[in-house]
């Protein structure tokens, strides 16, 4: 399972040289780090991968948010090694029914609804870990300084960054992973 999560981080190194121009014309004290959870949790809904939350039995939950704070963990070193303040920020979504876009735009995501149903027997496994996993992100976040896990309900996930960032949570540079 740790291979899928990973894949997500970017080498320090490769972030650096990025960013390498924007830390040269402009003093960056905050950053903000959106994680867009769904996208992660996506990724997943493969069915060798369910297999692989099948081996993991009843500690694939637990595996999970151990990824998931891993990944939040290497993005937060990446900014203390630059001397950032830094807060990670995850979005996602638990919704079980019509997102609101669904208003404008007819099954709106439906694929996601598909995926993510609990009677969905494909991905079973990989369901089951995710919905557990939900209340202890939440929970562990809040006990993190600067780690925040936030439930879009039914609103889409991507949205989350641009709102929090013009409101909560103002920074000198938003990083979107």
């Amino acid at each position: 399972m740790d291979v899928h999560f990973n894949a997500y981080k970017m080498r320090y190194n490769t972030l650096n040289h990025y960013m390498q121009p924007i830390f040269s014309s402009m003093k960056i004290k905050t950053m903000n780090i959106f994680i867009n959870l769904d996208d992660i949790f996506h990724n997943l809904h493969r069915p060798l991968t369910n297999n692989e939350f099948q081996v993991s039995g009843v500690n694939a939950s637990k595996q999970l948010i151990s990824n998931v704070f891993n990944v939040i963990a290497h993005y937060k070193q990446w900014g203390s090694r630059n001397k950032i303040e830094t807060r990670v920020i995850c979005c996602y979504t638990t919704a079980k029914g019509n997102f609101k876009n669904d208003l404008f735009v007819p099954q709106y995501r439906k694929k996601f609804l598909v995926y993510n149903n609990a009677t969905n027997t494909n991905f079973y496994y990989i369901n089951e870990a995710i919905r557990n996993a939900y209340s202890l992100l939440r929970v562990i976040s809040g006990y993190i300084q600067n780690v925040y896990v936030i439930d879009t309900n039914y609103v889409e996930p991507s949205v989350g960054p641009l709102y929090l960032a013009n409101t909560s949570f103002k920074a000198d540079w938003n990083l979107m992973v």
